[in-house]
C-alpha cells in the first residue's frame, strides 16, 4: 500500500517561482520533472486571497498523457482535503507533470500549485 511521501510546490515553467500572479484573461503553466517514482494522490490549486477558482480553467498531464479531456474548473482541485479528489496518477522518475491555468476573472490572481505525492 502506498504511503504519503511529500508535498511538492510546482514552479512556473522555466522558472523557480512558486507564487505566480496571472493577469485577467492570461494563463500560466506550471511544470516539474519528477526526481523519483511517485503517485500523485491529489493536486491542490490555491488562490492566495481565498477565491474559489470557479471561473478558472485548468488542464494537466504527465509526460504526454492528459488527465483532463478538456479544460475543467480549477475549483475541482480545491486546497481543502475534504473536497479534493483522490487521483492516484503515476508519476515515474524524470517524467514531467504539467498544469496550465487560465484566469477568467476580471482581475489578476495569485496562485500556487501543490502536489500531494505518495510512494
Amino acid at each position: 500500500m502506498a504511503n504519503f511521501a511529500a508535498f511538492k510546490a510546482v514552479p512556473q515553467t522555466n522558472t523557480t517561482t512558486y507564487r505566480v500572479t496571472i493577469n485577467a484573461g492570461s494563463s500560466a503553466e506550471f511544470s516539474w520533472s519528477s526526481d523519483d517514482d511517485y503517485t500523485i494522490h491529489r493536486i491542490h490549486v490555491i488562490e492566495e486571497s481565498g477565491l474559489s477558482l470557479y471561473k478558472e480553467d485548468t488542464t494537466f498531464m504527465v509526460d504526454q498523457t492528459a488527465y483532463t479531456k478538456e479544460a475543467i474548473p480549477a475549483s475541482l482541485l480545491a486546497p481543502d482535503i475534504q473536497l479534493s479528489p483522490i487521483m492516484d496518477i503515476p508519476l515515474p522518475k524524470e517524467k514531467v507533470f504539467k498544469l496550465t491555468l487560465l484566469n477568467n476573472e476580471s482581475s489578476a490572481i495569485t496562485v500556487r500549485v501543490v502536489l500531494e505525492l505518495w510512494k
